[in-house]
């Protein structure tokens, strides 16, 4: 049987923090194992999440901007389409 446990844990460094973390416990040959734990943040956060007070990023990394684009441009350019078509039988003759 599974069990799934919270766990309140805090932290003393500079700060006094504490943060939540959801565990899923199972038993095993015998022993009690961890299946996976999830951190789930700071209480603050938690209560902002539930109310629907969805904090924005400070910043956004974007990757693969234009990359498709760029790929299809060079494609048309060296005319890729064309050379591979000319290299297959048509589909005509296929059938």
């Amino acid at each position: 049987m599974a069990e799934a446990f919270v766990n309140l844990k805090t932290m003393f460094i500079i700060i006094i923090r504490t943060w939540i973390n959801a565990k899923q416990r199972v038993w095993k040959d015998g022993k009690s194992r961890r299946e996976w734990q999830k951190y789930l943040g700071t209480l603050n956060r938690i209560i902002d999440a539930v109310e629907g007070k969805h904090l924005a990023p400070s910043y956004a990394v974007l990757f693969e901007l234009g990359g498709v684009a760029s790929y299809l441009s060079i494609a048309r350019e060296i005319r890729l389409v064309e050379k591979i078509n000319s290299m297959l039988p048509s589909v005509m003759s296929r059938r």
